[in-house]
């Protein structure tokens, strides 16, 4: 397929995307220099010389892990939970073991959050799966 381009637009174009070329290499260095932690729930696969603090764990769902820092330094709301535990349930499949995406770990935060923040789970994920 050929595609003609106006001899007047072609600077135009050639412009946008030089900005975009840009845009993206300016994106991709501020995440090296003020990311300074990454947690994941998949295989580590980052680049060795990430000089970041990871936590890598395979958990069912990242949130997990999210929900675990935050609990520990005691910042967490009744929203900010809310979403958390949603999202724990999306990944989890309302923590059903069926799927095998649950973790011993998905459960204790669950738990911990319950505690603090008490919500109707299967209520939640059958809103957040209608919705």
């Amino acid at each position: 397929m050929i595609v003609f381009i106006c001899p007047f637009i072609r600077p135009f174009i050639h412009r946008i995307i030089r900005s975009l070329i840009n845009l993206f290499v300016y994106l991709f260095i501020l995440l090296f220099i003020y990311v300074n932690h990454v947690s994941d729930h998949h295989q580590d696969l980052w680049p060795a010389n990430l000089k970041v603090n990871k936590t890598i764990e395979l958990v069912g769902s990242c949130s997990t892990l999210v929900a675990e820092k935050l609990l520990t330094l005691d910042i967490l709301d009744n929203q900010m939970a809310s979403i958390l535990l949603g999202t724990i349930l999306l990944d989890t499949v309302n923590l059903d073991p069926r799927a095998g995406r649950t973790t011993d770990k998905d459960k204790e935060v669950v738990s911990r959050l319950q505690d603090k923040y008490p919500v109707a789970l299967d209520e939640l994920y059958r809103a957040l799966c209608e919705g």
